[in-house]
Protein backbone atom coordinates (compact mmCIF):
# COMPACT_ATOMS: atom_id res chain seq x y z
CA UNK A 1 0.00 0.00 0.00
CA UNK A 2 1.67 3.27 -1.22
CA UNK A 3 0.97 6.26 1.26
CA UNK A 4 2.37 9.56 0.51
CA UNK A 5 4.10 11.20 3.66
CA UNK A 6 2.44 14.13 4.59
CA UNK A 7 3.84 17.07 6.69
CA UNK A 8 0.94 19.89 6.64
CA UNK A 9 0.49 21.17 10.09
CA UNK A 10 -2.75 19.94 12.26
CA UNK A 11 -5.92 21.50 12.25
CA UNK A 12 -8.52 21.04 14.46
CA UNK A 13 -10.93 22.79 13.05
CA UNK A 14 -11.14 21.22 9.73
CA UNK A 15 -12.93 18.01 8.49
CA UNK A 16 -9.54 17.53 6.51
CA UNK A 17 -6.65 17.08 8.39
CA UNK A 18 -3.26 15.45 8.87
CA UNK A 19 -1.19 14.59 11.99
CA UNK A 20 2.62 14.52 11.36
CA UNK A 21 4.37 11.10 12.75
CA UNK A 22 6.43 11.61 15.01
CA UNK A 23 8.27 9.70 17.74
CA UNK A 24 5.37 9.94 20.16
CA UNK A 25 2.76 9.76 17.42
CA UNK A 26 4.10 6.28 16.22
CA UNK A 27 3.63 5.19 20.00
CA UNK A 28 0.32 5.87 20.14
CA UNK A 29 -0.22 4.03 17.05
CA UNK A 30 1.61 0.84 18.11
CA UNK A 31 -0.64 1.24 21.25
CA UNK A 32 -3.76 1.42 19.03
CA UNK A 33 -2.63 -1.53 17.19
CA UNK A 34 -2.27 -3.74 20.31
CA UNK A 35 -5.70 -2.72 21.61
CA UNK A 36 -7.67 -3.30 18.35
CA UNK A 37 -5.75 -6.73 17.73
CA UNK A 38 -6.19 -7.71 21.28
CA UNK A 39 -10.06 -7.11 21.21
CA UNK A 40 -10.25 -8.62 17.72
CA UNK A 41 -8.82 -11.60 19.86
CA UNK A 42 -11.39 -11.46 22.60
CA UNK A 43 -14.19 -11.20 20.17
CA UNK A 44 -12.74 -14.61 17.79
CA UNK A 45 -12.09 -16.10 20.98
CA UNK A 46 -16.25 -15.61 22.17
CA UNK A 47 -17.20 -16.45 18.20
CA UNK A 48 -15.52 -19.70 18.70
CA UNK A 49 -17.18 -20.41 21.62
CA UNK A 50 -20.52 -19.70 20.94
CA UNK A 51 -20.29 -21.64 17.55
CA UNK A 52 -20.03 -24.82 19.95
CA UNK A 53 -22.91 -24.18 21.48
CA UNK A 54 -25.03 -23.50 17.73
CA UNK A 55 -25.44 -20.31 17.97
CA UNK A 56 -24.42 -19.47 14.81
CA UNK A 57 -26.15 -15.76 14.66
CA UNK A 58 -24.31 -14.94 17.36
CA UNK A 59 -20.86 -16.15 15.86
CA UNK A 60 -21.62 -14.33 12.47
CA UNK A 61 -21.98 -11.52 14.38
CA UNK A 62 -19.13 -11.29 16.60
CA UNK A 63 -16.69 -13.26 14.13
CA UNK A 64 -17.35 -10.06 11.37
CA UNK A 65 -16.66 -7.59 14.25
CA UNK A 66 -13.47 -9.49 15.24
CA UNK A 67 -12.33 -8.96 11.03
CA UNK A 68 -13.02 -5.72 11.92
CA UNK A 69 -10.84 -5.14 14.56
CA UNK A 70 -8.56 -6.81 12.90
CA UNK A 71 -8.21 -4.90 10.19
CA UNK A 72 -8.05 -1.58 12.09
CA UNK A 73 -5.03 -3.29 13.70
CA UNK A 74 -3.87 -3.58 10.17
CA UNK A 75 -4.40 -0.59 8.89
CA UNK A 76 -3.07 1.52 11.82
CA UNK A 77 0.09 -0.24 11.25
CA UNK A 78 0.36 -0.01 7.94
CA UNK A 79 -0.11 3.85 7.99
CA UNK A 80 2.64 3.78 11.21
CA UNK A 81 4.62 2.11 8.93
CA UNK A 82 4.15 4.46 6.06
CA UNK A 83 4.31 7.71 8.51
CA UNK A 84 0.54 8.49 7.92
CA UNK A 85 -2.07 10.17 10.04
CA UNK A 86 -5.07 11.85 8.46
CA UNK A 87 -8.82 12.87 8.48
CA UNK A 88 -9.39 9.88 5.44
CA UNK A 89 -7.51 7.41 7.71
CA UNK A 90 -9.28 8.36 10.81
CA UNK A 91 -12.86 8.34 9.11
CA UNK A 92 -12.13 5.11 7.65
CA UNK A 93 -11.66 3.18 11.39
CA UNK A 94 -14.88 5.00 12.24
CA UNK A 95 -17.37 3.27 9.48
CA UNK A 96 -18.48 0.05 9.06
CA UNK A 97 -18.86 -0.17 5.22
CA UNK A 98 -14.48 0.76 5.50
CA UNK A 99 -13.82 -1.55 8.15
CA UNK A 100 -15.79 -4.46 6.16
CA UNK A 101 -14.42 -3.56 3.02
CA UNK A 102 -10.64 -3.66 4.56
CA UNK A 103 -11.22 -6.80 5.82
CA UNK A 104 -12.04 -8.08 2.92
CA UNK A 105 -9.20 -6.86 1.30
CA UNK A 106 -7.02 -8.53 4.13
CA UNK A 107 -8.26 -12.29 3.07
CA UNK A 108 -7.18 -10.90 -0.16
CA UNK A 109 -3.67 -10.05 1.17
CA UNK A 110 -3.83 -13.52 3.58
CA UNK A 111 -4.43 -15.41 0.42
CA UNK A 112 -1.97 -13.65 -1.66
CA UNK A 113 0.91 -14.54 0.48
CA UNK A 114 0.52 -17.72 1.42
CA UNK A 115 0.59 -18.64 -1.86
CA UNK A 116 3.73 -16.47 -2.25
CA UNK A 117 5.15 -18.83 0.54
CA UNK A 118 3.99 -22.05 -1.00
CA UNK A 119 5.46 -20.72 -4.47
CA UNK A 120 9.06 -19.59 -2.73
CA UNK A 121 9.76 -22.85 -0.70
CA UNK A 122 8.58 -21.65 2.83
CA UNK A 123 9.51 -17.79 2.52
CA UNK A 124 8.92 -16.45 5.45
CA UNK A 125 5.48 -14.21 6.28
CA UNK A 126 6.91 -10.34 6.39
CA UNK A 127 5.76 -7.17 6.78
CA UNK A 128 7.17 -6.67 3.45
CA UNK A 129 5.93 -9.66 1.58
CA UNK A 130 2.13 -8.26 3.03
CA UNK A 131 3.16 -4.79 1.68
CA UNK A 132 3.73 -6.27 -1.53
CA UNK A 133 0.75 -8.05 -2.65
CA UNK A 134 -1.82 -4.76 -0.75
CA UNK A 135 -2.40 -3.32 -4.07
CA UNK A 136 -4.81 -6.32 -5.04
CA UNK A 137 -6.26 -6.15 -1.89
CA UNK A 138 -7.16 -2.12 -2.47
CA UNK A 139 -9.17 -3.48 -5.04
CA UNK A 140 -10.79 -6.38 -3.55
CA UNK A 141 -11.44 -3.94 -0.40
CA UNK A 142 -13.63 -1.72 -3.24
CA UNK A 143 -15.30 -4.01 -4.44
CA UNK A 144 -16.44 -5.10 -0.91
CA UNK A 145 -17.72 -1.67 -0.53
CA UNK A 146 -20.05 -1.47 -3.49
CA UNK A 147 -21.85 -5.00 -2.94
CA UNK A 148 -21.95 -4.11 1.13
CA UNK A 149 -22.28 -8.35 1.48
CA UNK A 150 -20.06 -8.41 4.62
CA UNK A 151 -22.69 -5.89 6.01
CA UNK A 152 -25.92 -7.11 5.22
CA UNK A 153 -24.49 -10.60 6.95
CA UNK A 154 -23.84 -8.72 10.01
CA UNK A 155 -27.61 -7.40 9.95
CA UNK A 156 -29.19 -10.43 8.84
CA UNK A 157 -27.28 -12.57 11.72
CA UNK A 158 -28.20 -9.57 14.43
CA UNK A 159 -31.75 -8.02 13.61
CA UNK A 160 -34.94 -9.57 13.02
CA UNK A 161 -36.75 -7.99 9.54
CA UNK A 162 -39.94 -6.44 9.94
CA UNK A 163 -41.42 -5.21 6.47
CA UNK A 164 -43.68 -1.66 5.97
CA UNK A 165 -46.99 -3.80 6.29
CA UNK A 166 -45.51 -5.26 9.96
CA UNK A 167 -44.64 -8.69 8.18
CA UNK A 168 -41.12 -10.60 9.23
CA UNK A 169 -38.78 -10.80 6.03
CA UNK A 170 -36.45 -12.47 8.26
CA UNK A 171 -35.14 -14.35 11.55
CA UNK A 172 -31.49 -14.65 12.33
CA UNK A 173 -32.05 -18.01 13.19
CA UNK A 174 -33.37 -19.12 10.36
CA UNK A 175 -30.80 -17.53 8.30
CA UNK A 176 -27.69 -17.64 10.14
CA UNK A 177 -25.91 -21.08 8.73
CA UNK A 178 -23.36 -23.57 10.30
CA UNK A 179 -21.74 -23.06 7.04
CA UNK A 180 -21.62 -19.53 7.31
CA UNK A 181 -20.44 -19.54 10.84
CA UNK A 182 -17.52 -21.62 10.00
CA UNK A 183 -16.57 -18.93 6.90
CA UNK A 184 -16.73 -16.18 8.86
CA UNK A 185 -14.30 -17.77 11.69
CA UNK A 186 -12.14 -19.07 8.83
CA UNK A 187 -11.89 -15.49 7.19
CA UNK A 188 -11.33 -13.87 11.26
CA UNK A 189 -8.36 -16.22 11.46
CA UNK A 190 -7.09 -14.78 8.17
CA UNK A 191 -7.70 -11.03 9.93
CA UNK A 192 -5.68 -12.12 12.79
CA UNK A 193 -2.69 -13.77 10.91
CA UNK A 194 -2.23 -11.00 8.77
CA UNK A 195 -2.64 -8.44 11.88
CA UNK A 196 -0.20 -10.66 14.03
CA UNK A 197 2.33 -10.35 11.09
CA UNK A 198 1.74 -6.33 11.09
CA UNK A 199 2.31 -5.80 14.95
CA UNK A 200 5.08 -8.38 14.86
CA UNK A 201 6.73 -6.38 12.20
CA UNK A 202 6.14 -2.77 14.16
CA UNK A 203 7.57 -4.56 17.10
CA UNK A 204 10.53 -6.12 15.91
CA UNK A 205 11.68 -2.33 14.89
CA UNK A 206 10.48 -2.63 11.24
CA UNK A 207 8.80 0.73 11.82
CA UNK A 208 11.88 3.79 11.43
Amino acid sequence: MSLPIKRDVLDQESKNWVQEVDVAMKKRMMLAVDACFDNGCRLLTDAIALKVGGRYPSVIALGILAEEEFAKAMLIGLCAWNKRWDSVIHNALTRHNEKQAMSVGIRHIVDQVQAHVSANNGSPLTLETIMAHSSNAEVEARNAKAKKFIDRLKQNAIYVGISRTCEITSKPSELATEQQAFVVIADAEKGRVAATIIRNGLRNNSVN
